[in-house]
């Protein structure tokens, strides 16, 4: 789970530099040369498919947290104590 949140991550801050050199912002913003931005970046297929990233990775992550949740309320392993730092405790699991 965690490696594919890393991946969606890359894959985030990979279309939004793509997405930044087709609109040319690094000309517009760092350059100073004057031009507007673009009204939209809806016309760049690469923003789309960032925003659709953007939506699962938030989505993901709001399943991951309700998950943690149910592992420490209902399950009550202790997932969230071995999170922690500090000092481990051991559970050993009743029969």
């Amino acid at each position: 789970m965690h490696y594919g949140f890393y991946l969606l991550v890359l894959l985030m801050v990979g279309t939004g530099y793509a997405t930044a050199l087709f609109a040319d912002l690094p000309a517009i913003v760092f350059a100073g040369s004057g031009d507007p931005l673009p009204p939209t970046f809806t016309a760049y297929p690469t923003f789309v498919a960032h925003a659709m990233l953007a939506t699962i990775l938030a989505s993901l992550i709001v399943l991951h947290v309700l998950a943690a949740l149910y592992h420490h309320a209902v399950r009550k392993d202790g997932l969230l104590r071995r999170m922690l730092f500090g000092r481990r405790r051991v559970s050993v699991p009743a029969e």
